[in-house]
This record gives structure tokens, sequence and C-alpha cells, in this order.
């Protein structure tokens, strides 16, 4: 098992609190819901159900973080407990 380095835990930190600040809309074509998050900008997930939609929104926005990084830019700054990451 790997063991998680600091780079990942500050990721999951990130999208742990990012993913607090998701919200959920019906959407008609196809039926099911949309997750976004304003914390990242572009991010959607898809699901039948709310509770799909939000489980799906946790992996985008893992991957969104993960990739930001890889191309060189910080997490943005979410609240007062969780600073923008600099890694």
């Amino acid at each position: 098992m790997k063991v998680p380095d600091q780079q990942d835990q500050q990721i999951e930190s990130w999208a742990t609190a990012a993913w607090a600040l998701t919200t959920v809309d019906r959407i008609d074509d196809p039926d099911g819901f949309v997750a976004e998050c304003a914390a990242a900008p572009g991010a959607l997930a898809f699901g039948l159900t709310i509770e799909k939609a939000r489980n799906e929104m946790r992996t985008v926005l893992l991957d969104w973080a993960k990739l930001r990084i890889e191309r060189g830019y910080d997490l943005p700054h979410i609240s007062e407990t969780i600073p923008a990451a600099t890694i």
C-alpha cells in the first residue's frame, strides 16, 4: 500500500473542502443531476441521483486538483482554515 506523501495529503484536504461547497441541480436532458463546485471552475459531474452526482464530483475534484498541480498552478483558496496549496 502506498503511503500518501505531503502533496497527496494537501490535494486530499483541498478536495474535501471543495467537495463541501458542491452544488447539485436537476437537468432535463438526459434526466439526472449535475454537480458543480465554484472552487473548481469547469469541473462538472453527472449522476442519475443527487448522491451519485455528488459522489462523482469527489473524484472529479481530486483529478482536477492533480491536473492543476501537474500543470504548475496552485490550488484555489477555499477558506480560512485550508489555505491555497503551493505544491
